[in-house]
């Protein structure tokens, strides 16, 4: 009787939320999985997040890096990774464009939910910088993609988008 009395208290432990979920760590995959700013002549920290509202020309090449599989050596046209991705990403990349954006809005009104169900606050590691930004960026992931949003204020700033990154087969027992 004893053990169904801590099966029912660990149970209704469980439901009440007070077990704790750690958010996932996003690491920020090699460069050409990440759609930035790449300086001509990059030293580490000279790479730097897309402004928002996105220009024309940078929602373009957004697009084209997700039709070439988010792969950067892709984006010449010659090979395409992922062709429905112009279409799936049509309208978040005209929104992104044509309209400056706050993280309550995404955050609160989550105005995103149809390509990000899931939003969090921080968690993305880029091993390229000596300390992590000011403001945690937002991070959301989208089919492959993690797409990070860079706050200042209240105010969406930049954007870096990249192919999430996969871990290396693991070689098969013998057994």
């Amino acid at each position: 009787m004893k053990s169904h009395g801590l099966l029912l208290c660990a149970m209704l432990f469980a439901e009440t939320g007070c077990f704790h979920r750690a958010q996932p760590i996003i690491a920020v995959t090699e460069d050409q999985f990440r759609f930035e700013i790449k300086p001509k002549s990059p030293p580490p920290d000279a790479y730097s997040p897309v402004p928002l509202p996105l220009s024309k020309a940078d929602s373009d090449n957004l697009e084209k890096f997700l039709v070439a599989g988010g792969n950067t050596a892709n984006a010449s046209g010659s090979t395409t990774g992922d062709p429905a991705a112009a279409r799936d990403y049509r309208e978040l990349l005209e929104s992104l464009r044509d309209k400056t954006w706050t993280y309550e809005q995404l955050l609160d009104q989550r105005v995103f939910r149809k390509w990000f169900p899931k939003m969090q606050v921080g968690g993305v590691v880029d091993a390229r910088r000596d300390s992590p930004p000011r403001m945690p960026p937002l991070a959301a992931r989208s089919g492959h993609y993690w797409w990070i949003f860079y706050i200042r204020g209240h105010d969406l700033t930049g954007l870096m988008v990249f192919k999430e990154a996969v871990p290396p087969p693991q070689p098969r027992s013998k057994h």
